[in-house]
């Protein structure tokens, strides 16, 4: 009887074995059929897992598992993770990237980030150097951000989301934008968001951005037929000998004549020229390197004022922009002090909580008790005014700017 079960068990094995061998025939003939029916470099979307780039490599890392997905149209790097979206321009792109050694991946670790600046960390600097100090040297978070803040990234995320939209091949709309922006409008952290004007709500600022979005949609949008190449591309590129810059870039595009064009969306006020402006012009340095280009043009969507901003660099120009930039960079390096330059402005500044230097109207200054003036009639918290009221418990001191400040004293 054992020698039965036995029997029957080396049979079953041998069936299972037999099935395995089977299916791997099978799964090995059908990618051959789908490199011969879709090519030898194109994937199939209904197989996405299929990797037909292992013999290029990635540009960032050099790994040579690196391919590019039809069906989603984004190439991606199996080892670094580094993606690229659009569609022709990245399929050139990848076919044309050159096999790198995985050098440049160790020496990117070895770089501390404070040797890697950007355009957000110059400007931050130029603006307030207490600031800088507070992000970049002390490392500590702002504690609170503002409903500006939140429009903007709201507005990226609509366009951005509608460009893949469009990109893809999917049909576009007004409505699919606006549904787009309420989606990012309505994300779980806007529940941090602090609204500083006074004769502003949140729903105001979420009407202006519908709005902004409805007259971009109906004066570029809804006719732009450049190609995207990439939509908030991350890039780091090496300008000094231990200085990495580093940026995100809204839009990489390709006019229909063929140029190269790098988008940066405003919804602020103040848009400045894009030419006298640094952050295009820097952008730029990492694209003339990286597309092999003679001639890019830059240019800044005011969506606010219906306008678009744009100007053309040359490659001749990139020796006087780096220069620029360097200087700029050193300056900040070269800083000891770092004063604050107090203003009107200090409102929005997600570090007010914590600076002694801070004005403007909802002014926060958190002092110690030997600091504190118990005779003057003003918050120490926000800077409003204080007034005598009645409670559960009988007569105490508050601020005249509760619920938003809910500070308290027993008396004058």
């Amino acid at each position: 009887m054992a020698g039965i079960k036995r029997n029957m068990h080396q049979e079953r094995c041998a069936t299972q074995e037999y099935i395995k061998g089977i299916y791997a025939m099978t799964i090995s003939s059908l990618m051959n059929g789908l490199r011969k029916l879709f090519g030898e470099r194109k994937r199939d979307k209904f197989a996405p897992h299929l990797s037909l780039f292992d013999d290029r490599a990635c540009q960032k890392c050099g790994s040579k598992y690196f391919s590019y997905d039809s069906y989603w149209k984004e190439s991606c790097c199996q080892q670094c993770g580094w993606t690229v979206s659009g569609n022709k321009a990245n399929k050139n792109q990848v076919q044309d990237a050159p096999k790198v050694s995985k050098k440049p991946k160790i020496q990117e670790k070895e770089i501390d980030d404070d040797s890697k600046f950007s355009y957000s960390r110059i400007s931050l600097f130029e603006k307030c150097p207490k600031a800088y100090h507070f992000r970049y040297l002390l490392k500590k978070d702002e504690l609170f951000s503002t409903i500006e803040q939140h429009l903007g990234k709201s507005i990226h995320a609509a366009l951005e989301n509608t460009y893949r939209t469009k990109d893809d091949g999917g049909n576009i709309s007004l409505t699919s934008l606006k549904t787009a922006f309420e989606q990012a409008w309505n994300a779980p952290e806007k529940e941090n968001i602090k609204v500083i004007k006074n004769n502003m709500t949140s729903r105001d600022y979420f009407l202006d951005g519908q709005n902004m979005l409805k007259k971009y949609y109906h004066r570029v949008l809804a006719t732009d037929r450049s190609e995207t190449v990439a939509l908030e591309k991350y890039f780091e590129t090496t300008i000094d000998n231990s200085i990495r810059y580093r940026g995100y870039i809204d839009r990489i595009s390709k006019n229909p004549d063929g140029m190269l064009r790098i988008t940066d969306f405003k919804s602020g006020k103040r848009v400045n020229d894009p030419l006298e402006d640094m952050q295009l012009c820097s952008y730029a340095l990492w694209c003339f390197e990286e597309f092999k280009e003679n001639e890019i043009e830059i240019a800044f969507e005011a969506l606010r004022h219906e306008k678009t901003l744009h100007g053309k660099i040359k490659k001749s120009q990139l020796p006087h922009i780096k220069k620029r930039l360097i200087a700029d960079i050193n300056s900040v390096i070269a800083a000891t002090e770092f004063e604050a330059n107090p203003s009107i402005l200090c409102d929005w500044c997600g570090y007010n909580p914590i600076c002694n230097h801070a004005r403007g109207a909802s002014r926060y200054s958190y002092r110690n008790s030997e600091d504190y003036n118990s005779d003057s009639d003003e918050c120490p918290r926000c800077g409003g005014d204080l007034e005598e009221r009645d409670g559960r418990y009988g007569t105490f001191i508050g601020c005249t700017e509760y619920p938003d400040c809910k500070y308290t004293r027993d008396g004058w």
